[in-house]
């Protein structure tokens, strides 16, 4: 809606009331959409208008990374239980060679 009303009073300061008047619906001159264009790439990035959008993109962004985060530890500790094991099979059979 704010979107709008901008798009509006940039076409009311931009365009006299005599082309405005004899615009045709469906109709958008060249100057007119380059003004859409504009606005619309300012209302592209919904984060950039909304403050609750932009913290919550970022929460988003920060969860994904804890999510990763999680995900290494927990491969990380499935390595480690592997070398352990393998470090304990080498001990037993050193112990055993140690024997003979």
């Amino acid at each position: 809606l704010q979107m709008l009303r901008e798009f509006a009073d940039k076409v009311k300061n931009s365009q006299s009331d005599q082309i405005l008047s004899e615009a045709k619906a469906g109709g958008l001159s060249t100057p007119l959409r380059k003004l859409m264009k504009d606005v619309m790439k300012t209302y592209s990035d919904a984060g950039s208008q909304d403050k609750t959008t932009e913290v919550r993109q970022q929460v988003d962004q920060l969860k994904g990374i804890m999510q990763d985060n999680v995900k290494k530890i927990l491969e990380t500790h499935v390595t480690l239980e592997g070398l352990e094991n393998s470090s304990s099979s080498m001990s037993s059979q050193a112990n055993r060679f140690l024997r003979q």
